[in-house]
């Protein structure tokens, strides 16, 4: 048993008539290969396209991002100055202060501690029936002779170290008020420098971001209508392998004429029967 044989029987059965031509043979010549009709499109004018046609939307991005930058930068400034300025204002505040409690504290012991206390020397010495005299101003003294002499000075020396004492406690004070506000200082320039570093590297980074996103945008619009141009010129050819078939009568209906009711069911790609095959292409030519 030949099954082509059968399926020539079938046919025939089918179409109600005899043929010796064989249904699956090629209905129409090939269309020959022509170079011209497949042609790679040139990428290079498309990329440049699409570059003009994404500018001004990624121009107004870098603005957009230097603008943010700019206010990044004078956000820095200011916060620095801002802070360089209350440390200094602290400073002047802190110093007047520590001059002001040593003026007090010098006016405490010069005019009511030491005099109190020379007062209760004199008083000690009078009792221990040491000689005190009475100056012409009215202060009592001992004298710089004998052991009245010797304490009034070692008096006198006590409360001059005491005096020298305050004294430079208080220009410590003043001295750490000074190089703390210098501390200040020097924290804030170098803090500001930093963050005035990471924000234009992020800056930057933005810039790069922005042009590699803006490539690759461009790129792939190229491609698109690169790709485009090529299902296009797929789509020529095509029509005229349908136009082939028809045997160029000028449409789906003039394509007919030279097909036998067979041949216009079987698909010459295939070569398999397909009932609606004809009326398919026929919607293509």
């Amino acid at each position: 048993m030949n099954p082509t044989n059968d399926i020539l029987a079938l046919v025939q059965s089918l179409t109600g008539g005899t043929t010796s031509a064989n249904p699956f043979a090629p209905m129409s010549q090939t269309v020959p290969y022509n170079a011209a009709d497949f042609q790679v499109p040139d990428i290079t004018p498309m990329i440049q396209a699409a570059y003009t046609a994404l500018a001004p939307y990624y121009k107004q991005l870098l603005i957009e991002a230097q603008g943010d930058l700019n206010t990044a930068l004078k956000n820095i400034q200011t916060d620095r100055d801002m802070t360089v300025r209350m440390a200094k204002q602290k400073a002047a505040t802190d110093t007047e202060r520590q001059q002001e409690d040593l003026t007090s504290a010098l006016e405490s012991l010069t005019g009511i501690t030491f005099p109190k206390e020379k007062e209760n020397l004199m008083d000690t010495l009078n009792k221990r029936r040491i000689a005190v005299t009475q100056t012409s101003t009215g202060e009592l003294t001992a004298g710089t002779q004998g052991r009245g002499g010797y304490e009034v000075k070692q008096l006198s020396t006590d409360q001059q170290l005491r005096q020298e004492a305050v004294n430079r406690a208080a220009k410590r004070n003043i001295s750490d008020i000074s190089t703390n506000y210098q501390n200040i200082q020097e924290q804030q320039k170098q803090k500001s420098l930093e963050q005035t570093q990471s924000v234009q590297q992020a800056g930057r980074t933005t810039g790069e971001n922005l042009s590699q996103q803006m490539q690759q945008q461009a790129l792939g619009m190229a491609q698109n209508q690169q790709q485009q141009q090529l299902t296009q010129q797929s789509l020529n050819v095509q029509k005229k392998q349908f136009e082939n078939i028809a045997g160029g009568g000028g449409g789906a209906s003039g394509g007919t004429s030279g097909l036998s009711d067979t041949q216009k069911h079987i698909n010459p790609q295939t070569k398999v029967w397909d009932d609606n095959y004809y009326a398919n292409v026929g919607k293509y030519l």
